[in-house]
């Protein structure tokens, strides 16, 4: 989803006559932490990866902390224009997380829509490291990925209310410093 995000800010920034060297004249602080986090994630990745799955059940854990990395990152620049709803996005996606073990949680009946059957497949085997499936029982459902985008979108998904803060969070950022004289 956040290519597409990217795509959509770059056309505006574009059409605005805006430029995206602007934004390199943003100072964030405390942007390592989240490279410290994506970091951690690759690495736990290819750690589970490569010892057959052995600490998978750290894998949840692991993702949460990573997202609490980014969190802070956010709240901490909160200044910024879009980094509010960036965070909200961001803690509305871990709520759910920690509601299901580290897992963003999907709704199995968002699922039912053309374009998502290779999805559903992929949550119903339990394979994956960072989605499960829930049904409307969960008790954070109205967090969890439950929105579908079907075909005849490019690339069609389920994403969250969290998604969809953070996306117009990231939007409302790249849009805004982009211009001269932010």
């Amino acid at each position: 989803m956040f290519i597409e995000v990217l795509i959509i800010s770059l056309l505006f920034v574009k059409i605005n006559g805006g430029s995206v060297k602007e934004l390199e004249k943003i100072h964030i602080k405390g942007w390592k932490l989240i490279l410290i986090g994506f970091i951690i994630q690759i690495l736990s990745f290819f750690f589970i990866v490569l010892i057959n799955g052995e600490l998978e059940n750290w894998y949840g854990r692991i993702h949460l902390i990573t997202y609490l990395l980014v969190t802070i990152v956010l709240l901490y620049n909160i200044e910024y224009k879009g980094f509010k709803l960036m965070a909200m996005g961001n803690i509305m996606n871990g709520i759910a997380m920690i509601f299901n073990n580290g897992k963003m949680p999907v709704y199995i009946g968002a699922l039912n829509m053309p374009g998502l059957e290779r999805q559903k497949a992929l949550l119903k085997s339990g394979e994956l490291l960072t989605h499960s499936l829930v049904d409307r029982s969960f008790p954070m459902f109205f967090f969890a990925d439950i929105i579908s985008i079907p075909k005849p979108y490019i690339v069609p998904k389920v994403i969250s209310i969290g998604d969809i803060s953070l996306a117009l969070g990231i939007i409302i950022f790249i849009i805004r410093y982009s211009r001269k004289n932010n």
